[in-house]
Parts: C-alpha cells; structure tokens; sequence
C-alpha cells in the first residue's frame, strides 16, 4: 500500500524482504527500489559495494550473478577496497580465484595504499598469498604498519 507521508513523499508501508543467498535476489532490490530501468546507477553506486558485501560474506553465487548482470569485480567500496581485497583478507580462496579469472586487478590499492597481497599476508592467508603471487600481485603496501602488525 502506498501512503503519502507528512513531507508529501509517496512511500510504501510494504516491507521487502531479501537475501543476498536468494537466486533472485537482483530482481528483488530492484523492484524494491523501483530503478530496474537505471542499470548504469546501479553498476556505479550499488554494484561496488554489493560485491564487497558478498565477498566479506562468502557469497560466490551473489558475487556471479552481480557479474552477470553486468557489475565491475574491479569496482571499490567507500575505502577503494575492490572485493578482491576483501575476499583475501577474508580467506575466501574460490571467491579470490574467481574474481581474478573475471578481471580484477590483482595490485589494486585501496586509499591506504593496500593490496589484496598485502590483506592476505596480514591476515595469514598463505594460501590466497601464493595464488595471488602466482598471477602476478606485487609486494607493495604500507611497510611500517605491516611490520608493526606482523610482531604484535
């Protein structure tokens, strides 16, 4: 049911509810927001950080079905993380090997000069560390803060 509330905006007392682990779950924000037509708003402004929350998440499914649709894997969140960071520094070794089969930069830095390397090696993800060294992630990053963080 749509209400027109005390500023005169309409808005809809219904509320929408939603997973990202739904197979539909693209449809449904879109229909939830009304912008299904504003596929380029939501490639900028939306995408980026829907790939991030999936990779934190583990969602390799909703992170496909956002690249089908048409969103960037070299996308960033509000820090510049691309979800390859996130991804690394969660230890989601098939998120990270997807992401960088689909494009994504595997020496990115984020707004403090972070690599996906560099989140891998300070969260002991050895195993996304040698994948990302093997395609070809240089080892760059703030130093200092790295050393200070490996000896606490």
């Amino acid at each position: 049911m749509v209400q027109q509330d005390l500023r005169g905006e309409l808005t809809s007392q219904e509320r929408t509810k939603f997973d990202m682990r739904d197979h539909n779950f693209l449809q449904i924000l879109s229909e939830a927001i009304n912008i299904s037509s504003q596929k380029a708003a939501l490639k900028v402004t939306v995408f980026p950080v829907l790939l991030c929350y999936a990779a934190n998440s583990g969602f390799q499914a909703t992170i496909q079905e956002l690249k089908e649709v048409g969103a960037d894997v070299k996308g960033a969140d509000y820090e510049g993380r691309t979800p390859l960071h996130i991804a690394a520094a969660k230890g989601h070794l098939s998120i990270v090997e997807y992401l960088i089969e689909n494009g994504a930069n595997v020496n990115a830095k984020d707004f403090k000069n972070r690599t996906p390397l560099w989140e891998s090696a300070v969260h002991f993800r050895k195993e996304i560390s040698k994948v990302l060294l093997a395609r070809g992630a240089k080892i760059e990053g703030p130093y200092q803060e790295t050393t200070h963080h490996i000896m606490k």
